[in-house]
């Protein structure tokens, strides 16, 4: 199975308490810091156990490198894939279009 995702749509499942960031940019470590303790409470949410050496990386805010945004949305999309697998997301499927339902298909999770 092949399933697409819309990363920001997840971002408000760990966006950091009281701050919108319109400025923030998953290029700089520095900002993904800021959001790591938004992205392990709701990890926590879902009961996901981590690999020791993955959560490291994840608490030191991924790569300093031009990976960190990919690991960081990398970590999103599973987070979100695990909400949706686990019924606190909602997948989103559009039962009433045949078309989408069976050729196209859909963003999974994605709310409309």
């Amino acid at each position: 199975m092949v399933t697409e995702t819309y990363l920001r749509e997840y971002y408000r499942h760990c966006r950091p308490p009281g701050t919108r960031r319109p400025r923030w940019s998953k290029r700089r470590r520095e900002d993904r810091l800021t959001w790591i303790p938004g992205l392990l409470r709701w990890a926590d949410s879902l009961d996901v156990t981590w690999d020791a050496g993955i959560l490291r990386r994840v608490a030191e805010g991924f790569s300093a490198g031009k990976n960190g945004e990919d690991e960081f949305d990398s970590v999103i999309g599973l987070l979100a894939l695990i909400g949706v697998v686990a019924g606190t997301i909602p997948a989103g499927e559009p039962h009433d279009h045949p078309a989408i339902a069976t050729t196209e298909g859909w963003i999974l999770g994605r709310s409309i």
